[in-house]
């Protein structure tokens, strides 16, 4: 029997925060892993109760070992906030896992990275530091991701940024990409390290808890799970809502979520008192499943924005998991993954008229029975998960030859 390759993952967002590295990461068996991550802080932007002591925290998570690092928490994800959680978790897992790794014997550096790209430079230190390859799993592209979620504007200092960004991805050795359309950006850029189509999976856990119910639910229930911030489209939604209400009656949207946005988005659904909506907090991500069953359609919202376009936001793949059509307010490879595989219908981001039109055409019996089919074949055919953890397995393995 072969032993297993042992390999460091650098992840600022790991278990108990709900990200789909960590389903990826039970799932590999061939594979042993050392999880350097941030004490957890995702969504709400402190600190988990349990994580609050000082200094480093060691836990197992299956039979692989993660450090959870002190960070400064990200609070209400202000640009301040955001810089200081960032550059915090750069210097703290350097410091935490140079001391403590050191007699470790690492065969490959794996970087799971969403925002922030300083990640990757945690991920070169210990490539330098092991003699090992570095592979980046990229979910966001920086600097763009910045400017998109209005963080930065661009100016001459932003293009000083976006060239010492491309450096950052430079010193990998091999480029994983979570979308196909990312190959454009890297090509534009001549960032030429070499690249690898690997799409997300669902982490989405499967949990049938009866007890849990969509609140006041009418004859067609259409549910948004995610963040509801500056990267999704919620502008004018209240607007679109209350036209939606005047056509159709018995269609009710159905929020949950946390989000920059979210407050803003409550407050003028309250002084317009629309009734087609139910707002909800933060859900744990072992309710979601039963919560996601109960609907007819999920919707899914991107602003529509360059970045944004190339990107397949992973809540995509938690309603294919689910079998759900999609109800989409996004352009780009969304839109064109949605309208090739037939498995819902997408819309140019604020064109109010528009969504409502598809709403009222998607909310039919059978018209919903079909897109369900389409989304289960979609999702076992692209994104299933013993496809993407084998792709992922196989890549790390091929490093260390």
């Amino acid at each position: 029997m072969k032993k297993k390759i042992k390999v460091l993952l650098i992840s600022q967002f790991f278990w108990p925060e709900s990200f789909p590295i960590n389903k990826i990461v039970k799932s590999i068996d061939k594979i042993e892993f050392i999880i350097i991550t941030a004490k957890p802080n995702y969504p709400h932007g402190n600190t988990f109760k349990r994580y609050k002591k000082k200094g480093l925290i060691r836990e197992k998570f299956f039979n692989h070992s993660l450090l959870h690092v002190p960070v400064i928490p990200r609070k209400s994800g202000t640009s301040m906030h955001l810089l200081l959680n960032y550059f915090s978790f750069l210097f703290s897992s350097i410091f935490y896992g140079a001391r403590c790794l050191k007699k470790e014997k690492i065969h490959v550096l794996f970087v799971y990275n969403t925002s922030p790209i300083t990640q990757i430079l945690v991920g070169f230190y210990f490539k330098i530091f092991f003699r090992v390859k570095l592979v980046t799993w990229v979910q966001d592209i920086w600097p763009e991701s910045v400017t998109a979620t209005n963080h930065a504007k661009e100016n001459y200092l932003f293009k000083i940024f976006r060239k010492f960004c491309h450096k950052i991805y430079n010193l990998s050795d091999v480029l994983v990409l979570q979308s196909l359309n990312f190959y454009k950006y890297f090509n534009k850029y001549k960032i030429k390290v070499k690249k690898i189509y690997i799409p997300n999976t669902s982490n989405i856990i499967f949990s049938e808890n009866r007890k849990i119910s969509l609140k006041k639910k009418f004859k067609y229930n259409i549910v948004y799970v995610g963040n509801i911030g500056m990267a999704q489209e919620f502008r004018n939604f209240e607007i679109f809502l209350e036209k939606l209400y005047k056509k159709k009656k018995d269609i009710k949207f159905h929020l949950i979520g946390s989000g920059s946005y979210k407050k803003i988005l409550v407050q003028k659904i309250k002084e317009k008192k629309i009734k087609n909506i139910e707002i909800y907090p933060y859900i744990d991500n072992k309710n979601l499943y039963s919560y996601i069953k109960q609907a007819d359609l999920c919707f899914l919202t991107l602003r529509d924005n360059y970045i944004f376009n190339l990107t397949i936001p992973s809540k995509l793949q938690n309603y294919l998991y689910c079998k759900k059509p999609i109800l989409a307010w996004a352009n780009g490879i969304t839109k064109k993954i949605i309208s090739d595989s037939n498995c819902g219908t997408a819309i140019k981001p604020g064109n109010i008229n528009g969504l409502i039109s598809a709403v009222l055409k998607i909310c039919n019996k059978k018209i919903i029975q079909k897109y369900e089919k389409n989304s289960k074949f979609l999702y076992n055919n692209n994104f299933r998960l013993s496809l993407v953890k084998n792709k992922i397995s196989e890549t790390l393995i091929n490093c260390t030859k």
